[in-house]
């Protein structure tokens, strides 16, 4: 029989467990859902793109982009802050056509930056979207 107030070390290490996933959870999980949000517009993009052309899905994404999230950027100063947006270039998005075989990929490649507390250590997070195919009809 075991004395009341003894300490269970496998109810502590489950409760430990439970802790850190939830704070990783808490402090990643953002990362993951800027990028539901770069899935969902490049899938909207693929399906417009037998309508409309490489630029304008470009200019798509980086405006979605622009609006979610946020990235580190220079102030002019040559001091880093914190900057709303994902801050996506034209180097960053991919869109290959090929007119022989009438096929579309669209590809967004960055890294997102996440600041771990109480630590302020930071971990860069790359993500990648694709979406390939037959170019949809007009």
């Amino acid at each position: 029989m075991r004395a009341y107030g003894r300490v269970n070390l496998i109810g502590v290490a489950i409760v430990a467990a439970i802790v850190g996933g939830l704070y990783y959870g808490i402090t990643v999980m953002p990362v993951y859902l800027d990028n539901l949000d770069i899935r969902e517009v490049v899938a909207g993009c693929y399906n417009e793109s037998g309508r409309i052309n490489d630029e304008m899905i470009k200019a798509r994404i980086k405006g979605t982009a622009s609006r979610i999230g946020k990235h580190m950027a220079e102030d002019g100063f040559g001091t880093l802050v914190e900057a709303p947006g994902l801050g996506l270039t034209d180097d960053q998005i991919t869109v290959a056509r090929d007119e022989v075989r009438k096929t579309i990929l669209i590809r967004v490649e960055y890294d997102q930056e996440v600041v771990f507390w109480p630590g302020k250590k930071k971990k860069r997070i790359h993500m990648v979207t694709a979406k390939d195919g037959t170019v949809p009809p007009a």
